[in-house]
């Protein structure tokens, strides 16, 4: 129950909004009037160590504290501040003016098992507050309270007024919970810790305007400790880390954050007084992206935010206006311009420097180090884009491949391989793209709590992600990772594991996309010193399985689950070919067999099967061409011989370039056509031989004109930019530039 009782004459309490650039105004003013010896932050208690002592001054915001459990790395929280967080304005004044700085809220490793208790988790709180406002006709709160106490001028009487408005709302039942009713316990504790020790001090409390009316001392101390004794503490560590506000925006998922960290930013160093510096920032960051922003434009926003404002019967423009006058003015109502106006400066792209506390990181150093090994350091500082082609071969650019590959497990791509000019067959050649951003910082600082290096909070990484991974082709992909970046000790620990997981699956869909990765893992073990055996061992067992078990599934399935199923069954054969095993072929010829002896086969998968009989010599000639006039001589089923002429011809038309037989079936086939089914497969054919080169499609046509019909039409396009003159062309059909097309 909330005391009534006055508060002692040293003690000041002054209710915030975290990251609120108007408290934080506020909050500056009221200190310096206040001059506290001692300030209590709501912050968690276990953060003490980073703050004793801490050279601010040192420092850039917006920074973090992060606090993580040693034994568990998943256990971390951040508490970010930015230059315009009151929290930050209170340490700022402690550390300057030679004040004591307390974090009292709960400490961050502290837990409360509610199963326990006689209290059930509520989770209903501050939410409810704006609830409450909604309800009082105020259709923004947001606004309201930037308004309201965000830009009030008597710094005294808003702390006042909002000690007032919270005491009345959280007088009402179920407006705090029971996590929270147990921090506000500990809060107290601490502030009657501080009262019995600064008895003749002034002592300031800084926190969340939620919790001010329940920060009392002489609220009943009993139910405190009670409370509290629900509470089991993990020990904590805590140091200073960069930040960004990218993070700190709510667009970042961090849930105290704020949509706009720079508006925010403007608001704390402008108020809302003046526009014309946000737009001109917005102008110049427009010009540097090679957009003409005159300066008249900037002008005329300013003025047309001013008059909106008025219009609106707002003493001052806030952001409705600036939006509403940059996309009349600047943008010329492109809303592609004010997505970049929010991204670089409402968001903003200020990044924290921590200073010297850099080196308290030794994965920071480690990183470091490497990047002079690789001479890469002035690239970082520069943040440029840089093209690197790798010779892996040579010792140096391998480990530079390998490092790249560590801070991808990391969640860092300073390096992205490109994959269209890197050749998959040749392992030896990568291309990589090279750029730095800040933000990768933050990152690699908090991969420092997985290992104190690059390599080894990797190898901590990848064991983290097996641990919860059950699917073979993630497995399969972690394998991958393992030979990329040499962490050879967990090779055997995760081909053992897939292993597992391999034999209790017979989904293709799951398991070809195993083999094909674990399959370019063997080529990288070529050429990356590992022995590849443990790998080849569960591929030769996985792939006579899916090699006899696969055809069954090829039956009675509609067309989009075929185009699926011919893209493994082409994968599966290119895995089969890199690992060159006469076993492994023995098993490919019978699933190919299975496919052209079952008449369910899906034709699609049938004309394939026939086209790897025919290529493997499983089938004669004759027999093939056979197998083609049967198809092509049926009538009325044009799209079932469109399909099954896809599948075959997935290997490419080699096998028709040197059999007139097979050409002139299939000319017999499309001219015997009439119009409308040949409309309707059109595009099938069309797709069919798209993917063909232009020299290949150009051959096909010198043939035909052997075994088509002569026309006197004549197209003078051919095959992309191709030209032919007329006499080399006259007997080519018109119907054939419409599917060649």
């Amino acid at each position: 129950m909330a005391s009534t009782r006055e508060l002692p004459p040293n003690l000041h309490l002054f209710g915030i909004r975290h990251h609120g650039p108007g408290s934080a105004k506020s909050l500056k003013s009221v200190l310096e009037s206040v001059r506290p010896k001692v300030i209590l932050l709501e912050c968690p208690a276990d953060a003490a160590s980073a703050l004793d002592m801490f050279l601010i001054q040192e420092v850039s915001p917006p920074l973090s504290i992060m606090l993580h459990n040693p034994k568990y790395p998943d256990d971390t929280i951040f508490f970010p501040l930015a230059p315009f967080s009151p929290e930050w304005i209170a340490l700022e004044y402690a550390l300057t003016h030679g004040a004591e700085i307390i974090p009292f809220d709960l400490p961050a490793g502290s837990r409360v098992d509610f199963k326990n208790t006689k209290l059930e988790e509520n989770k209903e709180s501050q939410d409810s507050f704006w609830s409450k406002l909604l309800m009082a006709g105020i259709q923004d709160p947001e606004s309201w309270w930037d308004r309201t106490i965000e830009e009030a001028e008597d710094p005294v009487d808003i702390f006042k007024l909002l000690v007032e408005l919270l005491s009345q709302w959280r007088t009402n039942p179920g407006q705090v919970s029971n996590f929270n009713g147990i921090r506000e316990a500990f809060m107290r504790e601490e502030l009657r810790r501080a009262l019995k020790k600064n008895k003749d001090e002034t002592i300031a409390v800084v926190c969340g305007a939620y919790h001010l009316p329940a920060i009392r001392p002489d609220w009943d101390k009993q139910r405190d400790k009670e409370l509290l004794r629900m509470v089991k503490k993990n020990k904590m560590q805590a140091s200073w880390i960069p930040w960004s506000y990218t993070r700190l925006s709510r667009e970042s998922g961090y849930g105290a954050g704020v949509k706009y960290p720079g508006w925010y930013e403007h608001l704390y160093k402008y108020g809302f007084s003046n526009p014309h510096t946000l737009f001109a920032k917005m102008g110049l960051e427009l010009r540097r992206k090679g957009f003409a922003i005159s300066t008249a434009r900037v002008l005329d926003a300013t003025q047309m935010a001013i008059s909106l404002g008025s219009i609106r019967a707002k003493s001052l423009p806030d952001l409705d206006e600036i939006k509403d006058a940059f996309l009349s003015t600047i943008a010329g109502n492109d809303q592609s311009l004010w997505s970049i106006a929010e991204s670089e400066v409402l968001i903003g792209k200020c990044f924290g420097d921590t200073g010297p506390y850099k080196d308290e990181h030794p994965i920071e150093r480690d990183f470091q180090t490497q990047l002079k090994q690789f001479r890469l350091a002035s690239l970082v500082k520069k943040n440029e884009l840089k093209s690197k082609t790798l010779d892996l071969r040579k010792k140096n650019h391998l480990e530079l491949s390998q490092f790249l590959h560590r801070l991808i497990i990391l969640g860092i791509p300073f390096g992205l391989k490109n994959t269209e000019e890197t050749s998959t067959i040749s392992s030896f050649k990568e291309i990589w793209e090279l750029q730095w951003s800040e933000e990768y910082h933050i990152t690699l600082v908090q991969a420092g709590l997985l290992g104190t290096t690059i390599e080894k909070a990797a190898i901590a990484g990848l064991k983290d992600k097996a641990a919860r991974e059950d699917n073979p082709e993630a497995l399969s992909g972690l394998i991958m990772s393992t030979l990329l970046s040499a962490l050879p000790e967990l090779l055997d620990k995760f081909t053992l594991q897939l292993k597992e997981k391999v034999t209790l699956s017979n989904n293709p869909d799951i398991l070809i996309p195993s083999v094909a990765s674990l399959t370019m893992a063997i080529k990288y073990g070529d050429v990356r010193n590992f022995d590849p055996s443990p790998i080849r061992l569960i591929l030769t067992e996985l792939i006579p399985k899916l090699c006899l078990r696969f055809p069954a599934t090829l039956v009675n399935i509609d067309d989009q689950k075929a185009n699926t199923a011919l893209n493994q069954a082409e994968s599966l054969k290119t895995s089969i070919s890199i690992l060159k095993s006469p076993e492994l072929y023995d098993y490919w010829e019978r699933l190919v067999n299975d496919l052209i002896s079952n008449k369910q086969t899906h034709p699609l998968l049938g004309g394939f099967g026939v086209r790897q009989a025919y290529d493997r010599n499983l089938i004669s000639d004759s027999i093939a061409r056979e197998r083609f006039n049967q198809i092509f001589s049926r009538s009325g089923d044009s799209n079932y011989q469109s399909k099954w002429l896809e599948g075959f011809l997935s290997g490419g038309m080699l096998a028709i370039f040197y059999d007139h037989t097979i050409l002139y079936s299939l000319n017999q086939f499309i001219s015997k056509l009439d119009w409308d089914t040949f409309n309707d497969i059109l595009p099938v054919l069309r797709r069919i031989f798209s993917k063909e080169t232009a020299n290949d499609k150009w051959r096909l046509m010198k043939l035909l004109k052997v075994h088509t019909t002569p026309s006197k039409e004549i197209d003078q396009e051919i095959i992309g930019d191709e030209q032919v003159v007329n006499s080399e062309i006259e007997s080519l059909s018109p119907i054939l530039d419409l599917i060649l097309e």
